[in-house]
């Protein structure tokens, strides 16, 4: 192994973080350890540290061999979770204090009936948010001169109520910047440790709520991005590690630390993200285009769409269910399902599963770490699924007897027997997890019996083909390294910067002599930023696309246009640009318009910087039979049949070819696969698992 070198993609969750290192030949070392909520960098270092001594490796030597890290992270969106985000002020426009509490006037759409839902707490308190004087117009004219004596003031005052981090939120200014540039100077001078967030830098958009929004949520999830970017630089570059840490961004791309600080917001789902990269990855392997992805680990179930191997970006997400965020983001659904998920009755004695985890501490009961709540792996463990003593490769031994007692825990009040309730708690979480899988499919126009069900995390596979099963989906790929799924997308996906300029104009009154002046700016600003990211001209990569809709509607979709040299566009673009739209239109609500007129919003320049490809080493092929690869039998639970007797094959040995008739269990280090009765699971090419799910 002298010389060898690596590439390192590392996927903290909840529960477990997962580590894959990729040599130059495309050989896989795949490590799976506890998350430590307490210092996330801590766990990280104890997967890179499991890494080497897998490959023999000393420590010091194995990181001077790492020429990349790339790393997810759920630090924010644990942030904005459990509310530990940074103390906020906030200045912003005379009369318009109360924009981010009004919101748009409505509730969520989940609880637009529910009169008893209270509206989500703020981010940034009333008594924090300190009204200026000024006033531009949106031709970008001054109405009323910024009053700096008031920004001074409402600086010491944020001072005196000790604020962490202050969002500048003025009206108009994405179309000059210069009363938020002032402001921030001022803040600077008063609170020299503040986190400023602009919002013309963050989210330099069309409409004052989303706009205002955003800026205070970067704001509250700064000071926390910050100090965990700042120990974990510390973290590996005391354990010796020297080359550059890429963090993964809500957008599917990678960016550095000192470029993801000042805007900790692209990083809300960072870790989600990953996934349909990675999907497209492994797909491409294998001639395949349309992915429907899951990921099921021991908190969540992320769930997307990949249609034509093109991930799907959206404009805006909302966090915690109730904050929106105006950033590109990866269109990824997400519940609480996974592992470590909570299994308990409600008053009525109705059974519920989710959306309440144990996480990683104390974890499911059978973990022996003070859990005593029944979780969907307890219930694993109970049907037999699960082997007790190769959890994790046997580095964590599962007790069943505290699964047993806690499940009785919730069974007794029912009258049913410990089987009986830990069967219905796994039908209850397959079919919310299906259902989940409606919601980027069904409800958006497809078919997912059109698409491959793409599987990753470390609970995925058990659960997979079932859910395939309610879905009506017939091929299911689970990848070989399905357990640290998000950690191969994260370390594929490239450099990306996204710009964005409000235009705001009928798209046949387009002044495209104008709109190629913004374009040549956004592109001179990203080259910039690409060359600090050390990426050669050869590398970079620029898209267009913009905000569209009908004159007259009040919600935009997101348009690719065509590929231009010189991001050079003309009057004679748009009639293609036109029909992409109408096309686009017509998929997503079964309704187009060619003659009604389209309105431009927003204008986007995407850039890429292509990182250097990572290889995949193919398997063996098998020249002997499953038999070879035996390793035990038993008793597990099926729907088909109940508990039955079924042969556990060593997954990670697998090879190339081989073909096992279910019911089966495949048992790899990091994760399990269920093969029902009457579905068959081949072994593909470079070692991933391909189950047929019988009609």
């Amino acid at each position: 192994m002298t010389g060898t070198r690596y590439v390192v993609g590392v996927d903290i969750g909840g529960t477990f973080t997962d580590l894959v290192a990729i040599d130059a030949r495309g050989g896989r070392t795949v490590v799976k350890t506890p998350t430590t909520p307490s210092d996330q960098s801590v766990g990280m270092l104890n997967a890179l540290k499991e890494a080497a001594a897998r490959l023999e490796i000393d420590f010091a030597d194995f990181l001077s061999r790492v020429d990349r890290i790339c790393h997810g992270t759920t630090v924010t969106t644990n942030a904005v979770i459990v509310r530990s985000g940074a103390r906020v002020g906030m200045l912003t426009t005379r009369g318009l204090r109360d924009t981010i509490e009004v919101r748009r006037g409505m509730r969520e759409l989940q609880y637009l009936y529910d009169y008893t839902y209270p509206q989500p707490e703020p981010l940034c308190p009333r008594n924090l948010r300190m009204p200026i004087t000024e006033r531009l117009q949106a031709d970008a004219s001054v109405h009323k001169p910024l009053a700096e004596d008031e920004v001074r003031a409402a600086a010491r005052e944020l001072g005196r109520q000790n604020v962490e981090a202050v969002a500048i939120c003025f009206l108009w200014s994405f179309r000059n910047p210069a009363h938020e540039l002032r402001a921030a100077q001022i803040c600077r001078e008063e609170l020299p440790q503040a986190y400023l967030s602009l919002s013309h830098e963050i989210a330099p958009i069309l409409g004052e709520y989303l706009r205002f929004q955003t800026t205070v949520m970067n704001a509250y999830v700064g000071p926390t991005i910050r100090r965990y970017m700042t120990a974990m630089e510390k973290t590996l570059r005391d354990a010796g590690y020297r080359g550059p840490l890429l963090i993964v961004t809500s957008s599917g791309g990678v960016l550095s630390p000192q470029a993801i600080v000042p805007k900790a917001a692209v990083t809300l789902t960072s870790g989600p993200a990953s996934g349909p990269i990675a999907a497209t990855w492994y797909g491409e392997h294998y001639g395949m285009d349309n992915f429907i992805t899951m990921d099921m680990g021991g908190t969540s179930f992320d769930t997307a769409l990949v249609r034509n191997r093109q991930v799907p970006v959206r404009a805006e997400q909302t966090v915690a269910d109730v904050y929106h965020i105006g950033l590109p983001t990866v269109d990824v659904h997400a519940i609480g399902a996974g592992g470590g998920t909570v299994a308990w009755l409600d008053e009525a004695g109705g059974l519920h599963v989710g959306p309440r985890s144990q996480g990683a501490d104390p974890g499911p009961a059978c973990y022996l770490r003070g859990g005593t709540e029944p979780t969907v792996t307890d219930a694993n463990l109970v049907l037999g699924r699960l082997n007790p003593d190769y959890f994790v490769g046997g580095h964590m031994a599962l007790d069943k007897n505290a699964a047993v007692a806690a499940i009785r825990r919730i069974a007794e009040p029912k009258g049913m027997s410990v089987e009986d309730m830990a069967r219905a708690i796994l039908r209850i979480s397959v079919a919310k997890m299906a259902d989940a899988t409606e919601v980027i499919s069904v409800r958006r126009g497809e078919n997912p019996r059109e698409y491959t069900l793409l599987v990753g995390g470390g609970a995925g596979p058990g659960h997979a083909a079932e859910i395939a099963r309610v879905m009506g989906v017939r091929k299911v790929l689970i990848p070989r390294e399905s357990s640290i799924f998000c950690a191969v997308g994260g370390l594929i996906a490239d450099i990306r910067h996204d710009h964005l300029a409000s235009i705001e104009t009928p798209a046949r009154a387009l002044d495209w002599e104008q709109l190629n002046a913004r374009l040549a700016a956004m592109r001179a600003e990203a080259d910039h930023l690409l060359a600090e990211d050390g990426i050669a001209p050869a590398d970079r990569l620029y898209s267009v696309a913009a905000d569209m809709k009908y004159i007259g509607q009040y919600h935009e979709i997101s348009i690719d246009w065509p590929a231009r040299d010189e991001l050079a566009y003309a009057a004679t673009d748009l009639p293609e640009i036109e029909r992409l739209f109408h096309e686009r239109h017509e998929t997503l609500y079964a309704h187009h318009d060619p003659l009604e007129q389209t309105f431009v919003s927003n204008l986007k320049l995407t850039a890429i910087g292509r990182v250097p490809p990572v290889r995949r080493e193919p398997v063996a092929r098998s020249t002997a039979g499953p038999g070879e690869f035996l390793r035990s039998e038993r008793e597990v639970w099926f729907e088909e049949t109940g508990f039955a007797p079924a042969p556990v094959y060593d997954g990670d040995r697998l090879l190339a070819g081989i073909r096992l008739p279910g019911p089966c269990i495949v048992e790899q280090a990091t994760t399990t696969t269920v093969v029902p009765p009457g579905y068959t699971l081949e072994v593909l090419e470079y070692g991933d698992f391909l189950i047929d799910v019988p009609a």
